[in-house]
């Protein structure tokens, strides 16, 4: 993969430790580029002593060297990690959209699963077995359209991800740098699928990084799943951020008194859509999965018949026989069988419309 000077500048930037992510997008703000701060003739020691971060001044300008560069790039590229900086055409463009994102992502496997849209499913460590089952089946389904993306705990994130993988487009995002040694569920999915990181490698997992993560995940997201959450939980988290930024988001309906449900509850008390099955999402983006997946036979009549009442959002029984010059009797055995294989639908007073 090829990099240009800025992109390697947000590299190296984003390996420098003990400063905060925000601090180092308002030291970008204070260059004309991002490829300025290879310059030695590049003061930014007047910024750090402002923010009272004049004791990082020497890891900044070690880091953005040449040397440095090579040696860190050298090092990800033994571990099979490819950087993807913020200014790389790689790089996921809702993610680049968000507020502070990441200076670099960290990828493993396949990195073709970058180019497709992600849709982000998460749930909680204590999914119940019937949930889970449902997950992997519908995430198999989605990962049809989607790159799925979790993360990596077990429950209702590692059911996301089984089922990704039997689909053939799944992601995992770590809240921590890309390991070294890699447990056996990690090493099938960047054999599999694509592993994910927001943060370099020297960051170990710690508690407050999980929320930096949830909200990566669903920056970069078309939508938002919750199949299981606690009241007070990360998977309730990730939904909420959904949210917060005008991402659809749906979530699984649950009973009363179901614990791992309530984070679900309280998502679509505050406008997530409920969600049963697949037929919920792909609509809302334009798929329609029975035209796609199941593709059933029809005739040149019934062909005929769909066509008319896609181009017309409804139709009467009778504008559709004069239309396409059938009798009466011919039309409603038409529809019927168009409604058997849920291609249209009755919307009253012998009106159909398209699915």
């Amino acid at each position: 993969m090829k990099y240009t000077k800025e992109d390697l500048a947000y590299f190296c930037l984003a390996e420098v430790q003990g400063v905060e992510e925000k601090c180092k997008w308002e030291l970008l703000e204070n260059v004309s580029s991002p490829a300025d701060l290879f310059d030695e003739n590049c003061d930014f020691s007047a910024f750090l002593i402002k923010k009272g971060k004049s004791d990082v001044y020497n890891s900044i300008r070690t880091a953005l060297t040449p040397a440095f560069c090579k040696a860190a790039m050298a090092r990800y590229r033994a571990q099979g990690i490819l950087p993807l900086p913020y200014s790389h055409e790689a790089y996921p463009l809702l993610l680049r959209q968000s507020d502070v994102p990441p200076l670099c992502l960290y990828a493993k496997g396949r990195e073709e699963l970058l180019r497709r849209d992600f849709f982000c499913v998460v749930g909680s460590r204590r999914t119940l077995p019937n949930i889970c089952k449902h997950t992997e089946e519908l995430c198999a389904e989605l990962s049809s359209h989607f790159s799925v993306l979790t993360g990596v705990a077990e429950g209702g994130d590692r059911a996301a991800a089984l089922g990704a993988l039997e689909g053939g487009a799944c992601v995992c995002m770590l809240p921590c740098g890309l390991p070294n040694a890699e447990s056996a569920f990690l090493e099938r999915v960047a054999k599999e699928g694509l592993l994910l990181s927001p943060f370099p490698a020297y960051v170990t997992t710690r508690k407050y990084l999980y929320r930096v993560r949830n909200r990566v995940m669903a920056a970069m997201a078309k939508g938002v799943l919750v199949v299981s959450a606690g009241e007070v939980s990360g998977a309730a988290m990730t939904g909420g951020f959904g949210l917060e930024t005008g991402k659809p988001v749906y979530a699984f309906p649950y009973t009363i008194g179901v614990s791992s449900g309530k984070g679900c509850n309280a998502l679509l008390k505050k406008g997530a859509f409920p969600t049963e099955n697949i037929l919920d999402i792909l609509p809302d983006f334009g798929i329609n999965w029975t035209e796609e997946d199941e593709k059933p036979t029809l005739t040149a009549e019934e062909n005929l018949v769909l066509s008319l009442l896609r181009e017309n959002e409804e139709m009467h029984v009778g504008a559709i026989g004069r239309a396409c010059n059938f009798s009466q009797g011919e039309v409603f055995v038409l529809l019927s069988s168009l409604e058997i294989k849920n291609l249209i639908v009755r919307s009253g007073g012998n009106k159909y419309r398209a699915v």
